[in-house]
């Protein structure tokens, strides 16, 4: 599935929007990454730099993937805690 979004995606001429509830699937597919906090609110937005194009299940492999991966959900945990009050 992720393979055929990233295929429609690239041959449209305009931008597109998908929501995903999967880290990995945003990272190896986007260009960028938010993430919505409480009420909705934007809680980060995060440029993916990954080289285009892709293969959308080989890139995860990558160690930029890894680390890109690594460092996002750091930031979203650090989000989510101080969201949570506890920060």
């Amino acid at each position: 599935m992720d393979t055929i979004l990233y295929d429609v995606s690239v041959h449209m001429e305009q931008g597109s929007f998908f929501v995903y509830h999967d880290l990995e699937a945003a990272i190896a597919l986007g260009d960028r990454a938010l993430f919505l906090g409480t009420q909705g609110l934007m809680a980060l937005d995060e440029p993916i730099t990954l080289l285009r194009p892709l293969d959308a299940i080989e890139i995860r492999f990558h160690p930029e993937f890894t680390e890109l991966h690594r460092r996002l959900w750091n930031d979203l945990m650090q989000v989510r805690t101080q969201q949570d009050g506890k920060v």
